[in-house]
């Protein structure tokens, strides 16, 4: 007769292949993330190396200046986005905010 490990019924048990699948597939995510870190900081670095040499060597012209856009639209409206998204979100919450004390004060303070 062969016996089975059954799983209590709060479910917090784990078998030794279900640990070391989570003990793996958190690895990835790191290394996945590792990976996207040193990818947004290359490019951090590769831009600023290229803004130095477009103030010294090309003496800021025009055309350099859009050359660096060019070469970096994609970063740059990623950028963009992650600046926007969360001033948009605290200025609504502080309007928010603002609707509801003011909501509250005329409640309460009748005249």
């Amino acid at each position: 007769m062969q016996v089975r490990p059954t799983t209590p019924a709060n479910k917090r048990w784990q078998s030794y292949s279900t640990r070391r699948e989570a003990e793996q597939i958190a690895a990835w995510k790191r290394a996945a993330w590792q990976m996207f870190w040193l990818l947004v900081f290359g490019k951090l670095g590769i831009m600023i190396a290229l803004a130095i040499v477009t103030f010294r060597v090309m003496h800021s012209t025009s055309r350099s200046w859009s050359i660096l856009i060019l070469l970096n639209w994609s970063w740059i409206v990623l950028a963009v986005a992650l600046v926007v998204g969360p001033i948009a979100y605290w200025w609504r919450l502080r309007r928010v905010r603002r609707k509801r004390k003011a909501l509250i004060y005329a409640e309460w303070h009748i005249d």
